[in-house]
């Protein structure tokens, strides 16, 4: 074959150009694509350990509860014990005393 005329060398140049620029723009649009991906990914690995945070924090507060409760109930048990021990001492002493009068 000859050489190519000026036009037709011309239309070919156009024609390489137009594909090469649709190429680089499917290129970007893949470009684009992957990056939204990686992003909703962060997005969601973000939300997954702020959920796993807020339950650990819940479990800790729970934990806390617990044990301040705990601790409230062990007072009050301690309180309890001692006034029975109170009452038991009156009582002894009050049925000696009794006991030492009717005799």
């Amino acid at each position: 074959m000859g050489r190519r005329s000026g036009f037709e060398g011309f239309l070919r140049a156009t024609a390489r150009a137009v594909a090469a620029a649709e190429r680089e723009h499917q290129r970007g649009i893949r470009a684009q694509l992957t990056q939204a991906r990686q992003i909703e990914r962060h997005q969601r690995m973000a939300l997954a350990q702020q959920n796993r945070d807020e339950r650990a924090a819940q479990k800790l507060a729970k934990a806390q509860y617990l044990a301040d409760r705990q601790g409230e109930a062990d007072d009050l048990n301690a309180e309890l014990q001692d006034r029975l021990e109170e009452l038991q001492g009156i009582l002894t002493h009050e049925l000696v005393r009794n006991f030492v009068c009717e005799a």
